[in-house]
């Protein structure tokens, strides 16, 4: 063997993926980049290795080498089990009208994702109330994911029950049907290359199991922490049965419900809300610039009627209501002349009637930071993110509270997308 190109490999394999040697036997690296010399036609190590180097594609075809995937519809049951009854009990109750956004990585060959999408219809939710990105390294894997037909080895014995009722026979084995298929979107990358591989935005719920029992230390921390960015405030991360030991408690609670291997985020205390003196929002400063309150147009044909609480008597009128861009123009007016009770009764009444908007969410969150109150304001500025992940202006604040909170990669991964916002839009 070809010592010196192998150790090579090794330190490749932990930079891009992060395993860890005493998991990922060396005996079962080295089979792996065998059998991948075997299929590029390379005579020894010394001749794979450029390839290896030059060849994303090939890093990832070696990575899922070493990794065989284990997959399977339902895979552990319990956690579909406590999905579709959180849907039914938490999330249609306290979330109408919001977009529920998936994200399953590393997804394999798709059988994950398509059980989360057949479990979320079960619940009760149509296709147009959820959102499902499933990525992985491996374009094979992918392939196989949008192809959607599976043999018996995908089921494995596991008692479907409904969900027969979302596969239909073809000469090549079960095919998911379109109404599943369509609404898990696929992606390749590497979800420790972070914020780049995945769509932009903040996940409610996020199923990553069976990853970390191969990364070392570090690069369980640096995984951890991207999945903890990703996951809204409210939102619940899946992992796998050997990995829930590895989560620490100061952050999550783990559900309540047996083998489940799911954890909520801690919803910690709010801070008590300082007295200030409140200031124009002209005066409040995004980084060394002036905050701009980007009002988005409301195309009239969707606009909706709400009560107007800003004549000077604080009276409702309903001739001539304003329509809900209007009315939220006035709520930035207000928060600019320091009448902040008076604008955050207006968005708080732009929701109530008109459903989530992410400028209404996004003055409501300057109003909390500019009081000092940085947990509501980043859970406001989250959901205004949520609705537009290119809003410049709530990713810098984010960016900012977390400086405060000295989570200094955090906000540089924020500004980065910040910027990213900015030249994409203009």
């Amino acid at each position: 063997m070809d010592v010196l190109e192998f150790n090579t490999i090794l330190s490749l394999l932990n930079k891009k993926a992060g395993f860890d040697p005493d998991v990922v036997r060396r005996e079962n690296i080295k089979r792996a980049v065998e059998n991948r010399m075997t299929y590029c036609g390379a005579p020894d190590m010394k001749a794979y290795l450029p390839l290896l180097i030059n060849s994303a594609r090939e890093m990832g075809e070696l990575i899922e080498e070493v990794i065989v995937p284990e997959t399977w519809f339902l895979r552990d049951r319990e956690p579909f089990k406590f999905l579709e009854n959180y849907i039914k009990t938490d999330w249609q109750p306290n979330q109408f009208g919001k977009i529920l956004r998936v994200l399953s990585v590393p997804c394999s060959t798709g059988e994950e994702p398509y059980s989360i999408a057949m479990t979320l219809l079960l619940s009760g939710l149509s296709t147009k109330e959820f959102q499902i990105e499933a990525v992985d390294i491996s374009n094979e894997s992918l392939a196989k994911a949008k192809n959607a037909v599976y043999g018996k080895n995908s089921f494995r014995g596991a008692v479907l029950g409904p969900y027969w009722q979302y596969f239909k026979q073809e000469p090549e084995g079960l095919k998911v049907v379109d109404e599943v298929a369509e609404v898990v979107s696929f992606s390749q990358g590497n979800i420790l290359d972070g914020f780049n591989v995945v769509a932009d935005g903040i996940f409610d719920i996020i199923f990553c199991r069976n990853l970390l029992i191969y990364l070392d230390k570090d690069a369980k921390q640096k995984l951890i922490k991207i999945l903890d960015q990703r996951l809204s405030m409210n939102g619940i991360m899946f992992l796998g049965h050997a990995e829930t030991g590895i989560i620490s408690d100061s952050r999550f609670n783990r559900v309540d419900h047996e083998r489940a291997f799911a954890f909520k985020r801690k919803v910690h205390e709010k801070k008590q809300t300082k007295t200030v003196d409140h200031k124009p929002f002209s005066a409040i400063k995004t980084g060394r610039k002036k905050i701009r309150m980007a009002v988005s147009k409301i195309p009239e044909k969707v606009a909706l009627p709400i009560h107007n609480e800003l004549d000077d008597k604080h009276k409702h009128k309903h001739k001539n209501k304003p329509n809900l861009q209007s009315s939220i123009e006035k709520a930035s007016l207000l928060a600019d002349r320091g009448r902040l009770d008076e604008a955050m009764a207006i968005c708080q009444d732009c929701l109530s009637s008109g459903g989530p908007n992410a400028e209404a969410y996004f003055i409501l969150g300057l109003i909390n930071h500019a009081s000092g109150n940085d947990v509501d304001a980043e859970q406001y500025f989250n959901k205004t993110i949520y609705l537009q992940p290119d809003h410049y202006d709530a990713l810098v604040h984010i960016a900012l509270i977390m400086e405060n909170r000295h989570d200094v990669d955090s906000a540089n991964v924020l500004r980065q997308r910040a910027q990213r916002a900015k030249q994409k839009n203009g």
